[in-house]
């Protein structure tokens, strides 16, 4: 009987869609796991700066080592990978929706050869039945193999390896991933990630202890909370690490450059008045940035603590 793919419904299509989508994703994790897992440990090393732990040598033999098995199960991964087809998905549906006889491919099919009045009866019946049986569809959810392939479930253990050296590495996961390509020798250096520590010293009469917001050991101390600040409080700032001059900015037009002090170090002292953001940026990548509130200056007020009373010498006293 010759084939011609016709969808009695709107749901069907679909259902089509959706499986063609499970069965794609299902495949392509099937055959690809094994790089992704290779790239994603790759990754998650870096984050951690292993390489710079290992020694130069030590860094060329790991990327040595990672390429290579990247290369051999990226192999063997397009090897295995199959491009899912119509019948896949039908037979799919159909196992899915516990469907028997296979309605869906009894709806695609047309005679092959010319019916008489009674067997055009007969197939219309036959489509009918078909029609009936697939009003329960239910698209077909993805069921990758991988656990035979990887029984001990190190790609999970990957994962969270991954998840971790992000987390660890903070804003300095781009340079660390960049740094991981570089080994220092035969004239490559790899690119030093920024450092910035800054902090806020209140005015003496507050008798409030600095305020510090980002260190060199620590990173960024503050994280994501409101900094208030005392009015006319000193902002100092020190950046290292990298020859591009860096920026502080409080507000859309209060904008000031550091002060360079060597080819890769910038200081920075600003008494602030007035300020909605501390943001410093150095080659358009921001450092640090925190939202602020000033606490502005009062005006000093006294008032008497006590009555004005005589001492035994007979002088005035005034207690406030």
């Amino acid at each position: 009987m010759g084939k011609k793919a016709q969808y009695p419904s709107f749901r069907l299509r679909l259902v089509y869609a959706l499986t063609a989508v499970s069965l794609l994703w299902e495949r392509f994790w099937e055959a690809f796991f094994a790089p992704v897992g290779v790239f994603a440990l790759f990754c998650a090393l870096s984050f951690f700066n292993l390489h710079t732990a290992i020694g130069k040598w030590g860094h060329v033999l790991e990327l040595l080592i990672f390429f290579g098995a990247f290369l051999y199960t990226m192999n063997d991964a397009l090897k295995r990978f199959k491009m899912p087809k119509h019948g896949d998905f039908r037979r799919r549906i159909e196992t899915s929706s516990h469907m028997e006889h296979r309605p869906l491919e009894a709806l695609e099919d047309k005679p092959s050869v010319a019916l008489d009045e009674d067997g055009e009866k007969l197939w219309e019946f036959h489509k009918i039945l078909a029609r009936r049986a697939v009003t329960g569809l239910r698209p077909y959810r993805p069921a990758p193999k991988v656990a035979e392939r990887d029984p001990y479930g190190m790609r999970l253990a990957v994962a969270v390896l991954l998840v971790c050296g992000f987390i660890v590495a903070g804003d300095a996961a781009g340079d660390r991933f960049a740094n991981a390509f570089r080994p220092q020798l035969l004239g490559f250096e790899a690119r030093k990630a920024a450092v910035l520590d800054l902090w806020i010293t209140p005015p003496e009469y507050t008798q409030k202890a600095p305020i510090f917001l980002a260190s060199a050991q620590e990173g960024k101390i503050m994280g994501d909370k409101t900094v208030y600040v005392p009015q006319h409080s000193v902002i100092t700032a020190r950046v290292s690490g990298r020859e591009d001059l860096p920026v502080l900015r409080l507000a859309e037009n209060d904008i000031t450059s550091f002060e360079k002090v060597t080819s890769d170090n910038f200081v920075l002292e600003k008494t602030v008045t007035q300020a909605k953001e501390i943001t410093v940026k150095q080659d358009g990548k921001t450092l640090g940035s925190w939202q602020v509130d000033i606490e502005r200056d009062n005006e000093p007020s006294i008032y008497f603590t006590g009555e004005p009373e005589a001492t035994e010498d007979s002088a005035l006293q005034v207690s406030y």
